[in-house]
């Protein structure tokens, strides 16, 4: 009896703190490649001590801001109860194509200051790959929860209940092609919300792929060397299919 009561006791509180974890992500960027990006997590006191002392996250994150000359962070706090921690922190980026830099950089002084393992800070980050170098941009992105859940929500997955991670990106062109749980301002915002217990051992997937428009003197441009292009087929043809003059058969 003892047995069964003490293990009770040691679910009830996942039951209660699991059942709480919410996170929101959003992403916007401008025709520029500038942006901002804003995150708001609220997770159980007990789960943030395994990722870290707050203190010491909000530390980096100050470290990551004077070192980092293409990002600003406006806003980085802690709310703090007894059971819980609410972290938020919003930014703005002079260039999308150097955010998986700062990334990686910021990476390294969280797990330096924060004292966070990599696995984990690979978790909440998860693997990104972002290419904006051609006229069709692609954004990908893969997060692993699993090394961030209890070996006993890994388990029982209904611990989570409804808890869900959302992921926003705001474009300034349609997408194309994503597998986005929903597509809206005529196609230009791909959200994901992740139901977090249909992912405690496969990963998080985000895809998306969009197209950059021309600008008009390409268009122009691409327009002159076509027609360049059909006057020197026409010239060669004529020249060819002309019937030869003064030309005398041999007896």
């Amino acid at each position: 009896m003892l047995p069964k009561l003490t293990s009770c006791l040691l679910i009830l509180p996942l039951l209660y703190l699991s059942s709480c974890v919410e996170g929101e992500e959003e992403l916007w960027i401008n025709a520029d490649a500038s942006g901002r990006i804003k995150a708001h997590y609220s997770i159980p006191s007990v789960a943030m001590k395994d990722l870290g002392n707050p203190e010491d996250y909000l530390r980096s994150i100050e470290i990551i801001d004077e070192q980092e000359k293409g990002l600003t962070v406006e806003r980085a706090h802690f709310t703090k109860t007894k059971s819980r921690i609410t972290f938020q922190i919003e930014a703005t980026f002079q260039n999308a194509s150097e955010l998986l830099e700062i990334a990686d950089r910021s990476q390294k002084i969280l797990i330096q200051e924060a004292r966070s393992s990599p696995e984990q800070i690979e978790a909440l980050l998860g693997q990104i790959d972002l290419r904006i170098a051609s006229l069709n941009p692609t954004f990908s992105r893969e997060i692993h929860l699993k090394e961030l859940l209890p070996k006993m929500v890994q388990k029982n997955p209904k611990i989570l209940g409804k808890s869900t991670f959302r992921y926003t990106i705001n474009l300034p062109v349609a997408i194309h092609h994503s597998n986005a749980h929903a597509l809206s301002n005529e196609s230009r915002t791909a959200t994901w919300t992740f139901v977090l217990k249909d992912h405690t051992q496969t990963p998080m997937d985000m895809f998306l792929q969009t197209q950059l428009p021309l600008p008009w003197w390409i268009l122009t441009l691409l327009l002159i060397v076509a027609l360049l292009t059909i006057w020197l087929i026409w010239k060669i043809y004529k020249r060819f299919t002309k019937a030869p003059e003064n030309i005398h058969p041999i007896v």
